[in-house]
């Protein structure tokens, strides 16, 4: 894997997430170029070598504005990225890494991985005992939805980025 190539592709889907995120709402809900991303380096790189782009594409993800339901929290993210980086390497073996629907399915697979470990360390993090306040600020069934929802929408925007990504798939080569 280039990482100058990775480098520059993470920094393109860190802007088209973070300044076009509000035009591309339906809803409120909002595709992740990210994840897109994420799914290619796992579906195209050794397992041995997805953990640190993973990890940088994570802390992206974390760093962005309104992330992590407005609380100032770097690494649930990085962690769901990480987790859902290591799950695709684990089933690409079974998928024909160089259509356009595996990446379709890898990116919606791994939103929907890290929504629900995002999910679980901010509802841990306002658990009452540890913060004590007794109310929860986000409930898991409207969160579960706005997530499974971004899945949807980020597995349609990875059709136009991997194609993209295709037609530049000489440049990842070190």
């Amino acid at each position: 894997m280039n990482w100058i190539a990775l480098v520059i592709w993470a920094w393109l889907a860190y802007a088209l997430e973070a300044a076009l995120g509000p035009l591309w709402q339906l809803g409120g809900i909002a595709p992740s170029p990210l994840l897109v991303l994420l799914a290619w380096v796992a579906l195209r790189s050794r397992s041995a070598s997805v953990f640190w782009p993973s990890l940088l594409l994570g802390l992206l993800a974390d760093l962005q504005p309104g992330a992590n339901a407005g609380a100032a929290v770097v690494g649930p993210h990085a962690v769901g990225y990480v987790t859902a980086a290591w799950a695709i390497s684990k089933v690409r073996s079974m998928v024909f890494r160089d259509g356009l629907a595996p990446l379709a399915a890898a990116a919606g697979g791994a939103t929907v991985v890290v929504g629900v470990i995002v999910m679980a360390i901010l509802q841990i993090r306002q658990v009452p005992w540890i913060t004590g306040d007794t109310t929860m600020v986000h409930p898991l069934r409207s969160q579960l939805g706005r997530w499974l929802l971004t899945a949807i929408y980020t597995a349609a925007l990875a059709v136009p980025l991997g194609w993209l990504l295709k037609r530049v798939r000489e440049r990842w080569r070190p």
